[in-house]
């Protein structure tokens, strides 16, 4: 997203942040729920919610359009959709990517179900918007 709406920014690299390790220690330096991504505004501000620094970044960059401005028909929907990714669909990543920590004597049966329940939301999405184009 920095990129997209013109952001200058500095690439931290994380790789490895979800286990011990120096990368782990970077991140938790600037944000202790040790999630990405993670951005820390010119100001020290410290945004750890996909959906925030999204929309903090189109208000910041208007003329990048990475999101309808304020008072655009389009704005709800697109307000909509990004609340969705981050509540309904992110959580499924964290669930899959990890399913012996959340259910450790039922991981395999826990990786299927939430598989399944990603390619019904990704049917959902896709019959909802139609064809593209998408960022």
């Amino acid at each position: 997203m920095p990129e997209i709406s013109g952001e200058r920014y500095d690439f931290v690299d994380v790789d490895g942040f979800d286990s011990p390790g120096p990368a782990r220690g970077r991140l938790l330096a600037v944000n202790p729920l040790a999630r990405v991504p993670t951005l820390v505004a010119p100001d020290g501000f410290v945004h750890s919610e996909s959906a925030a620094i999204a929309i903090h970044l189109a208000e910041v960059h208007p003329e990048s359009g990475l999101a309808p401005p304020p008072g655009d028909p389009l704005r709800p929907a697109f307000l909509d959709r990004l609340i969705w990714f981050v509540s309904v669909l992110y959580p499924t990543f964290s669930y899959r990517d990890y399913p012996e920590r959340w259910a450790p004597d039922a991981a395999e049966q826990l990786a299927e179900n939430v598989d399944a329940f990603r390619r019904s939301l990704w049917l959902q999405f896709e019959a909802e918007v139609g064809e593209g184009p998408f960022v």
